[in-house]
């Protein structure tokens, strides 16, 4: 059996997807998102109650409204902040492939990639791990490089059999989002 020629084009968004996924999955960003939370919020409710008790009250209010703000805000700004740091560097980095065609061939032998760059075949052994979610499906190679597929422009039940004949199974995490 021929294998099917899935072509597709990447744009802005479906790096700056795969990015937020890779960044809601990492153990640093999670660290550091947690780390900030705990000094942001609590740093403010130390110098409210030290003014508060030094008979500062409108300094203490301040520092105290700050802190409860913050502390269930700061998530939100924290997201934000990521995904604009994201959308620049995905900009800089791979505004060149923005709307390239890209071609991925599933058989016994690996995975077949073409692009604009150039070509190349992954062993099956090098996939580490396949995950769905509602817009895209990520191929991580074990080297640490990942393939990016939009779900709107390939056939995935097609792409999800030649997967499963060659023994590599897809991973669903269809409610992930960036909160």
């Amino acid at each position: 059996m021929q294998p099917i020629k899935h072509t597709y084009h990447l744009d802005e968004n479906d790096y700056l997807t795969f990015q937020l996924y890779s960044g809601s999955k990492s153990e640093v960003v999670t660290k550091k998102r947690k780390n900030e939370w705990m000094i942001f919020w609590f740093i403010p409710l130390v110098l409210g109650l030290y003014n508060v008790t030094n008979n500062k009250l409108i300094l203490g209010a301040y520092f105290l409204v700050m802190a409860v703000l913050i502390f269930f805000f700061y998530s939100k700004y924290f997201n934000y902040r990521y995904k604009k740091r994201y959308e620049k560097i995905i900009r800089m980095s791979y505004q060149d492939a923005f709307g390239s065609e890209e071609v991925l061939m599933v058989n016994n032998e690996g995975l077949h990639i073409k692009n604009n760059t150039g070509e190349g075949k992954v062993k099956l052994d090098a996939v580490e791990k396949i995950t769905e979610i509602k817009s895209h499906i990520f191929i991580k190679l074990k080297e640490g490089a990942s393939i990016i597929l939009p779900k709107k422009e390939i056939d995935f039940v097609a792409l999800k059999k030649e997967l499963e004949k060659v023994h590599l199974s897809v991973q669903q995490e269809l409610d992930w989002e960036w909160k």
